[in-house]
């Protein structure tokens, strides 16, 4: 079964280690991505905004109770209001699930 969830603080490092498999896939349509030499990860730069500013909202793609993707979503002060109330700012799934629809399945119940 497909559930949306509300990434919450106590969950973030999943999410985090979601983030490094998403920025390394898109590494290689973007040269300027690359890893933190000090830890071998991908990191998103402005990862913690999304906990601690409002209008930045994180929500995971759940499959069968697993955590295989996320949504990271932009609204008020971070999307362009005369255009639109949100923003889809990251919308990833794990290479395993692609391909078998649980992305249009995702945006649905999104």
């Amino acid at each position: 079964m497909l559930h949306i969830e509300k990434v919450n603080a106590g969950r973030k490092e999943v999410l985090k280690n979601l983030m490094t498999l998403f920025l390394h896939d898109l590494s290689e349509f973007n040269e300027k991505l690359d890893l933190n030499t000090e830890n071998g990860l991908f990191e998103f730069e402005v990862f913690e905004w999304f906990f601690e500013k409002e209008g930045l909202t994180p929500f995971f793609i759940n499959l069968d109770g697993k955590s295989i993707g996320f949504i990271l979503l932009q609204s008020g002060p971070y999307s362009n209001q005369e255009y639109a109330d949100y923003v889809l700012n990251s919308f990833f799934i794990l290479k395993k699930y692609r391909r078998k629809g649980i992305g249009k399945l995702a945006c649905r119940v999104f």
